[in-house]
């Protein structure tokens, strides 16, 4: 951010203005702006003051097994096994990457480890098969009419 920003962001707070977009904030109690949305940064700190168990809980400095234990119901334990049972390897592209954990949306069921764009590419489709099909049968040329080529 330049400096200009910064010192025009200063100001705004200062004068009760949005950050974001420079409209007036809400009445008193209701820190959200009314144009964008944005909470101010004094209710947001005072939100976690408030709430330091629900701050710790989704942090990034939360720790790995409360994570684990919180979303997926898997111990650190779990997830190093499924890690050594991988070889450190994405279940997909086979390569080593930061693997995260992959699950199914409706039975909440983890189904292994993938990489960042092999989890994105299977959120992307919805987990439905006749899509991913689909996604071959294109990249085989069986989709492509030839009133395009």
């Amino acid at each position: 951010m330049r400096p200009v920003d910064v010192k025009r962001r200063r100001l705004w707070q200062e004068q009760g203005l949005c950050v974001r977009c420079s409209k007036r904030l809400a009445v008193e109690g209701r820190p959200k702006c009314e144009r964008c949305h944005k909470r101010d940064a004094i209710s947001n700190k005072r939100w976690r003051d408030k709430n330091p168990v629900r701050v710790r809980k989704y942090s990034s400095a939360a720790s790995l097994k409360h994570r684990l234990r919180a979303i997926y119901d898997l111990s650190v334990e779990e997830y190093q096994e499924m890690q050594r049972q991988q070889n450190g390897l994405c279940a997909i592209c086979l390569r080593q990457k930061l693997l995260e954990i992959d699950h199914d949306h409706i039975s909440g069921k983890v189904r292994g480890l993938l990489c960042r764009k092999c989890n994105l590419g299977l959120g992307c489709f919805a987990d439905d098969p006749t899509q991913f099909q689909r996604v071959l049968d294109y990249l085989d040329g069986s989709l492509i009419h030839n009133t395009y080529l």
